[in-house]
């Protein structure tokens, strides 16, 4: 059985707007019940009811008895908007936040545009329709010196082949205008009100020409030829209005770059002027047909959005939206307006609110029986502005929208249907509908080859996304999602085809995870024909955003489905950084006994270098052995190279089960393979320095130093035959060997209570290696634990007044005057050289200073 449901508004300010829905529902009725008599409209039915305000709370708590029965009723408050058919899904409701509330506090708004607006002076007894001159070209000059020079020397070609003058807007204060007026320029000095439009409405108050061209001082011509041109000929007497291209630069080098069209040009009139504080546009309003329009390819560079900081970005933004506000006070239904206010949240990637009023602004598309014409183009954009939008918000339900609810209206060029079906099939993928996918990505195909392919590209662009259609990249993604969606829907052959398109040059990395599922999901040989394209980049960031999968797929389909790509990969002779290190998690794994054993395999059938192996195989101790067997220590010290590409959570997480699998097994019973792999993975905590894995103060890298010494040590015995420890061969052990062997006898004199014999050892070893100087600190520290022997007998007084000394010398200690402190020990311990507390003190500031 059919649901009917009932929308309703309660309706007591005539400021109220009632924004029609979006989406037709024959299975919902709208209703707006007021109690006056202001309201009309073709969507909503409109119930009179006394004294609505005292009766709102009965209408919401029984909205039955004023509205039928129904099977739901759903009330929807002011400046909510229906996106959807509520009968399927009541959420489908759109709140629109204020533009106050999508400011940063206390972000200053433009004061409301007045609509008052005095007429141009009227010619005609000028040679170009009355008008003196042929064009004037209004300049606005703020504090731009860096680029004006280069904005007037592109306009001389003007000044030189055509009847025109240089009209400057001025509200600089640096100078410009002196640099202006060397090029001719009538200066209007013009206080800044934070709005274009009266800054060029100042500028066409001042023109004589029969044609206005407008330019700001941050822009320059490339090469004007095109426009001077149109003006050489009778061209300029058929048309209302030009567009020229605004190259606008996205980074200071120039490397990246959008163009759109500008409409900066226009036939003069006395009633020719300037809308909007920002996004200034024309006002035709004054013609009774569409203006005819001409469109040249000529472009200015403009660096204008190359922003230095994110700050900077987001400060031009919010002053563009705080100018659209302005606009909206004065024109609330502006569908140009609203259009640049989504334009300007997507820049700023407020995604969720350019769609509500993208929302907004398709409901007053149906809101106004008739609008000018070039609403239409508005529209258009604000179309595809709302799929960019969801697209961005991935899967939102309650804001889709079939695209036969935004299409019926207007009739789009190939370029804009192009535009649309990509990011309907973007919008698929993202809802997971792989049907949808497939089709609008053909559709997508056809469309942007009929674009491709058409004499006039120009005339179908829209100022905004034009990257959609030609860019290569662009078409690649939506490559590899229709691969995906085509191998979800079992077909392997289109999935091949769109494959073999692929320039795995110019993919980027946030696409490798889904490339990652199309190749676990091919068959062996389709995935062999491709496996020649995939470039080092590509499979090293493949891994890396699959890693995750690998550390923890230990069982169940999410190993096997990774098993079988890397079966592949390792098949195909594939390496790439860090791709063993996931190998191994995967397969060496106590559930699989014997997956390591076919790796190692076919590591040896196919003589490949591994790289990581041995570190992971510390981390499953019960195999290390069987992986060790396949290497040789050549083998495990370029496993060893691979620690430094890890961060200091994954080294110390390789430190931290190293250093149990030691205690486990016992540092005695550890294989001289197993010494250099352990000892190596210890170096690396310890001496790498650019991976502060570890507090080099702390008692943890005391305890892994202590550790490492023993490896070293140990290794050196089993590796070095005793006469290597001679002085004439001792200097050709490497430094490391070196140091531990000092640092073992340093020990040993320490666990004798031979304080000397400890410092004496201890700073030989740094001698001979100075990257233990930390380490040897730590172990000075414990001086203080050493033992002492007390032997008592009759003080002379010679031996009294020394104590006294000591004493002395003790307080200049506590109170900072080392320096006295340790001349008085000095000439003390000359004195009373079997003074045992006195030669203590003194290798304490030994020790302190060994330390420092």
């Amino acid at each position: 059985m059919i649901k009917k449901t009932a929308a309703y508004m309660l309706a007591t300010n005539p400021d109220i707007v009632l924004y029609p829905p979006i989406v037709s529902d024959e299975n919902t009725d709208y209703y707006v019940l007021t109690d006056l008599d202001s309201f009309k409209s073709d969507f909503w039915q409109i119930k009179t009811v006394e004294n609505l305000i005292e009766l709102e709370d009965s209408i919401k708590s029984n909205p039955g008895k004023y509205l039928g029965l129904y099977d739901e009723y759903i009330y929807i408050k002011k400046d909510e908007i229906i996106t959807g058919k509520l009968s399927e899904n009541k959420d489908s409701i759109a709140s629109i936040p204020s533009i106050e509330n999508l400011l940063p506090p206390n972000f200053p708004l433009i004061t409301p545009e007045t609509k008052d607006f005095s007429s141009n002076p009227f010619y005609n007894d000028g040679k170009y329709n009355g008008y003196p001159l042929l064009l004037s070209i209004c300049l606005l000059v703020s504090n731009r010196r860096d680029t004006l020079c280069k904005c007037l020397e592109s306009l001389r070609p003007f000044l030189e082949e055509l009847d025109c003058e240089i009209i400057a807007v001025d509200s600089s204060n640096d100078g410009s205008t002196n640099i202006a007026i060397q090029y001719g320029a009538k200066i209007i000095p013009f206080t800044w009100i934070d709005d274009f439009a009266a800054a060029r409405n100042a500028a066409l108050h001042e023109a004589k020409g029969a044609w206005i061209l407008s330019i700001d001082d941050d822009e320059w011509f490339d090469n004007p030829s095109e426009i001077i041109d149109f003006f050489k000929s009778d061209q300029w007497k058929q048309c209302d209005t030009a567009f020229y291209k605004v190259r606008n630069y996205t980074k200071d080098n120039g490397t990246t770059f959008g163009d759109c069209y500008v409409q900066r040009m226009a036939k003069n009139h006395p009633q020719l002027h300037y809308l909007y504080p920002v996004h200034e546009a024309f006002d035709f309003s004054f013609l009774k047909d569409k203006p005819y329009s001409k469109t040249f390819n000529s472009f200015v560079h403009h660096y204008g959005y190359a922003y230095s900081t994110t700050e900077d970005k987001e400060r031009k933004i919010y002053r563009n939206i705080s100018g659209i506000y302005a606009a909206l006070q004065s024109y609330p239904f502006d569908l140009r307006q609203h259009q640049q206010l989504c334009n300007e949240l997507t820049i700023i990637r407020n995604y969720s609110a350019a769609t509500v009023y993208a929302f907004k602004s398709l409901s007053l598309c149906k809101l106004q029986e008739k609008y000018n014409p070039i609403e239409a183009l508005h529209w258009k954009r604000i179309a595809i502005i709302f799929l960019y939008t969801i697209a961005q918000l991935s899967n939102d339900n309650k804001l889709i929208i079939k695209v036969q609810d935004l299409t019926d209206l207007n009739e789009y060029n190939s370029f804009q249907l192009a535009t649309i079906h990509y990011y309907l099939a973007v919008n698929s993928f993202n809802n997971s509908s792989y049907k949808e996918v497939c089709y609008y990505a053909q559709k997508y195909y056809t469309f942007r080859k009929q674009y491709l392919n058409s004499a006039d590209k120009s005339s179908q662009s829209l100022s905004i996304f034009t990257d959609l259609v030609e860019p290569a990249d662009k078409q690649v993604l939506l490559i590899i999602y229709h691969a995906y969606a085509s191998l979800q829907v079992r077909d392997e052959k289109t999935v091949e085809k769109l494959l073999a398109q692929i320039n795995y040059d110019i993919i980027e990395p946030n696409v490798f995870p889904i490339l990652f599922n199309i190749y676990s999901g091919l068959s062996e040989e389709v995935f062999m024909s491709h496996f020649p394209k995939l470039n080092q980049k590509m499979l090293k960031y493949l891994y890396h955003y699959a890693k995750d999968l690998y550390l923890n797929a230990r069982q169940g389909d999410g190993i096997n489905s990774l098993s079988k790509l890397d079966r592949k990969l390792v098949s195909a002779g594939c390496f790439v950084d860090n791709l063993y290190v996931r190998l191994i998690h995967l397969y060496a794994n106590p559930s699989r006994p014997d997956s390591y054993q076919w790796f190692l395999k076919e590591k040896c059938q196919r003589h490949l270098h591994i790289q990581d192996i041995a570190i992971c195989g510390v981390k499953n101790g019960d195999i290390l052995l069987d992986i060790l067997d396949y290497f040789n220590f050549e083998d495990i010290q370029l496993s060893l190279r691979s620690l430094d590409l890890l961060d200091a959570i994954e080294l110390s997480n390789i430190i931290e089960v190293s250093t149990k699998y030691i205690t486990n097994n016992g540092l005695s019973n550890l294989t001289k393979k197993e010494l250099v792999l352990l000892s190596g993975i210890l170096e690396k905590l310890l001496f790498n320095n650019q991976v502060n894995a570890i507090n080099k103060d702390s008692q943890d890298f005391r305890k892994y130093f202590y550790i490492y010494i023993n490896l070293i040590h140990l290794w050196s015995l089993c590796n070095y035959n005793e006469n290597m420890f001679l002085e004439d061969n001792f200097s050709m052990l490497p430094s490391t060997i070196r140091g531990s062997y000092y640092i073992m006898k340093a020990l040993n004199a320490k666990d004798s209570g031979e304080r000397q014999t400890f410092i004496d050892n201890l700073k030989q070893a740094v001698i001979e290696c100075p990257i233990f100087d930390n380490g040897v600190k730590l172990l000075i520290s414990e001086l203080k634990t050493l033992p002492t022997k007390e032997v008592s007998k009759q003080k002379t007084e010679f031996e009294i007044l020394g104590e006294q000394l000591k004493e002395t010398a003790k307080q200049l200690i506590d109170e900072g005057n080392l320096h006295e402190a340790q001349n008085i020990l000095l000439q003390l311990s000359k004195l009373l050289p079997n003074d045992k507390e006195i030669q203590d003190l003194l290798l304490n500031f030994e020790a302190s200073y060994l330390q420092n």
